[in-house]
C-alpha cells in the first residue's frame, strides 16, 4: 500500500516468481536510504523529498536510526507520509555466489534514477567510500588497477557502459523479463597454481 509504479503480481513476474517479489524493490529502497543516504520516495501529495535542503536534517536523524534499528521504513513512511517511487527502479541482473564460498547469496541487483534534490552519501559502515564515475572511467581505472573491483560489478557496468543516461539503461531494462536476467554462477578452479574463474557464456563452463 505504500508503493507506487509496480504492485507485486507485476514484480514477481519479472522476477520469475509467484509471489513476493515486491519485497526486493523495497529492499532496494530500504538499502539505498541505509548504505548512500538516497530516497526513492515522495510524498503522497506529490512533492518531492529535499534532502540536499531543508529536510536534509530530519531524514538524516531517520536514517541514523535505521541503521541502529531503532525504527523501520515502513514507519518513517507512515510518519511522513510517504510512498516508495518503485517506478524509478528496475531488475538489472542476478548473480549467485560461487559454490567455493563459505558464505553464500542469491543476489538481484537493481539500477535506480537518482530522484532530483537528493546527494548520496556513503554510510561509513558498509560503505566507506563513494564517488560519482562513468561506468567507462571505472572500468578503465579497474582494469587499470586504481580501484579494486569484483567481477559481478565489473559486468554491471559493462551493462552500463554505451548508455549516455540512465533514463534510457532504466527504460530499456524495464522491457526484460525474468528470462532475459537468467542467474549467474560463476566456477571457479585452479590451474598451474592459480584460479581462474569462469561464467555460464564461457566454452569450458560446463566442463568444470
Amino acid at each position: 500500500d505504500l508503493c507506487e509504479g509496480i504492485d507485486d503480481m507485476q514484480a514477481s513476474e519479472s522476477l520469475g516468481m509467484d509471489s513476493g517479489g515486491l519485497a526486493y524493490w523495497v529492499a532496494c529502497v530500504r538499502e539505498c536510504f541505509e548504505e548512500v543516504g538516497i530516497l526513492l520516495a515522495k510524498k503522497r501529495d506529490g512533492s518531492l523529498l529535499d534532502l540536499n535542503g531543508a529536510e536534509k536534517e530530519k531524514y538524516t536523524n531517520y536514517r541514523e536510526m535505521l541503521l541502529k534499528n531503532e525504527i523501520s521504513l515502513y514507519k518513517i513512511c507512515e510518519a511522513e507520509g510517504l510512498v516508495l517511487t518503485t517506478d524509478n527502479l528496475a531488475p538489472f541482473s542476478h548473480w549467485i555466489t560461487p559454490e567455493i564460498e563459505e558464505r553464500r547469496f542469491d543476489t538481484w541487483f537493481f539500477i535506480a534514477r537518482l530522484p532530483d534534490n537528493q546527494t548520496g552519501e556513503h554510510d561509513g559502515s558498509e560503505l566507506t567510500d563513494s564517488l560519482w564515475i562513468n561506468p567507462k572511467e571505472a572500468l578503465k581505472k579497474a582494469f587499470n588497477g586504481d580501484i579494486q573491483m569484483i567481477m559481478p560489478t565489473i559486468k554491471n557496468l559493462q551493462q552500463c557502459e554505451n548508455y549516455d543516461s540512465a533514463s534510457k539503461l532504466l527504460e530499456d531494462q524495464k522491457k526484460l523479463t525474468s528470462d532475459d536476467i537468467p542467474a549467474i554462477l560463476p566456477k571457479f578452479f585452479k590451474k598451474d597454481g592459480n584460479w581462474v574463474g569462469l561464467l555460464p557464456d564461457d566454452p569450458d563452463y560446463k566442463n568444470h
